[in-house]
């Protein structure tokens, strides 16, 4: 039968990278639904190998979503495929994303978001149970309804246990990075159910806070930053929260899996936990009024008497610390000009490693190893970040993509730390990446001045406190 007669177009509301999404009306049921179509660019010059990843894709959000059948998982009705094209009907949802909720910048109440998160972390529990882990949790894929349920949708790179769709090439990373579990970035195909804890972690901390735990100028530092920094505690950003559930949120965005929570039914009733607190009442305490007896009476004034200054000991007192602190604040300015020439080289170290690893994964992408103008884009957007002077991907002793800046003025002003390119295990070339010392030259140059200022400030107070500090009279 052609869909066309069950189904009438309505309007188009909604489009992405992979598919256009229709709003349509079902004849047969006297229904709205939403039509998903997946759309593949003709100008993309894509292998026929390419193009089955695709349409895998699209067809195991299907299978993923068909077996979940639950209150707060979008539901599939069905699916199809006419002229080439492959096609999803699926529930229409009627609400906003929360992603749409947080550019509103409207201010919910605490509690309304722990509930929302709470049938969250329901519909995950369920969907695990049944063997399917999401791996794109994000705002953008939580649905509001009017009626305030929450609906979990686009599972296009969910991994389905014991699926034949997973026995398809699934090794390169995909998904929303801001988002995404320090094991996403190392092996995507073998992570469990535990990065959705980690993404669902962070959407939490987005709705508390209203801004995003890990951040960068570049889609490097923000992995690195998941990988290797921890996030400011929402308390400090607000700090009326409940200390308990900040806790809650620094466990779920722990780097190591083992330290999260271990399944989505432990992070609902541990938010459950908070909502429990926040509805009790604390009695307010009861305010005494004061006794006669606590009246403070007027104290009687008598006037000082004024006696000679004999030899005081503590002179001396303020003249010792400010020598004390003097010493210190010396071997402070030392300490940290030698620290900071060892930062260069750690640093250089830990990012290089981030860099190659990154550049590594985009290299055994097929679409984008073999696009070297993708991978000089690629390189030319990492090279924003000022510390970094260069960086050369080099195959088969071929120089493929590279970025070189104006930071340095001379070799010796350049740290050059190397890295092997491999594509399927094997090691096919270099990657180079250079830092420029000139910004740790930089910081060298103010720790100096601060140290020197704040000498000479402590010189200037002991000065003056020998010069001004010798009076003859004081009073009892």
């Amino acid at each position: 039968m052609d869909p066309r007669a069950n189904y009438k177009i309505k309007k188009k509301i909604g489009a992405g990278g992979m598919a256009t999404v229709y709003l349509a009306h079902d004849v047969a049921l006297n229904r709205d639904v939403a039509i998903k179509v997946l759309q593949i660019d003709p100008g993309l010059k894509l292998s026929k190998e390419a193009r089955n990843q695709k349409v895998l894709r699209f067809q195991q959000e299907a299978q993923a979503a068909a077996r979940l059948n639950h209150p707060n998982i979008v539901s599939v009705y069905h699916v199809g495929k006419m002229r080439n094209q492959h096609y999803i009907v699926m529930e229409y949802l009627k609400g906003k994303s929360f992603a749409q909720l947080l550019k509103s910048r409207t201010e919910f109440p605490l509690p309304f978001l722990l509930r929302q998160m709470v049938q969250t972390c329901i519909a995950l529990d369920f969907a695990h149970q049944r063997g399917v882990i999401h791996r794109d949790i994000k705002p953008d894929n939580i649905i509001l309804l009017e009626d305030d349920t929450v609906k979990v949708t686009d599972f296009g790179i969910a991994r389905i246990e014991g699926s034949e769709l997973v026995k398809t090439k699934d090794e390169t990373f995909m998904g929303t990075i801001f988002y995404c579990s320090p094991e996403q970035f190392r092996e995507f195909s073998r992570v469990d159910n535990r990065t959705d804890i980690f993404s669902l972690g962070v959407v939490l901390y987005q709705l508390v806070t209203g801004r995003l735990p890990f951040t960068g100028s570049s889609p490097w530092e923000v992995m690195n930053n998941i990988i290797t920094s921890q996030p400011v505690p929402p308390t400090r950003i607000r700090p009326e929260l409940p200390v308990r559930l900040d806790r809650i949120i620094v466990k779920a965005l722990s780097k190591k899996p083992e330290n999260r929570f271990q399944t989505a039914e432990e992070f609902k009733n541990a938010l459950e936990d908070v909502l429990a607190e926040m509805d009790t009442t604390t009695p307010k305490p009861k305010i005494m009024e004061p006794s006669v007896e606590q009246i403070v009476r007027e104290p009687i004034v008598r006037e000082p008497i004024v006696r000679e200054r004999g030899p005081n000991p503590w002179f001396r007192f303020p003249i010792i610390m400010g020598l004390i602190i003097f010493v210190a604040v010396f071997l402070l300015g030392y300490l940290s000009i030698e620290a900071e020439k060892k930062i260069l080289g750690k640093n250089a170290s830990i990012r290089s490693k981030n860099i190659a690893q990154m550049l590594n994964v985009l290299m055994a992408d097929p679409l984008i190893g073999r696009n070297y103008r993708v991978l000089r884009s690629y390189t030319n957007q990492i090279g924003t970040d000022r510390d970094i002077y260069s960086i050369e991907i080099i195959k088969e002793s071929q120089l493929i993509a590279g970025y070189h800046g104006q930071y340095a003025t001379g070799e010796e002003d350049v740290l050059m730390i190397s890295y092997p390119l491999l594509i399927e295990g094997k090691r096919t070339g270099v990657i180079k990446v250079g830092f420029s010392k000139g910004g740790i030259e930089k910081r060298v140059f103010r720790i100096k001045k601060f140290t020197a200022i704040g000498l000479g400030g402590i010189l200037c107070f002991i000065f003056g406190y020998l010069i001004f500090s010798r009076p003859k009279s004081y009073r009892t």
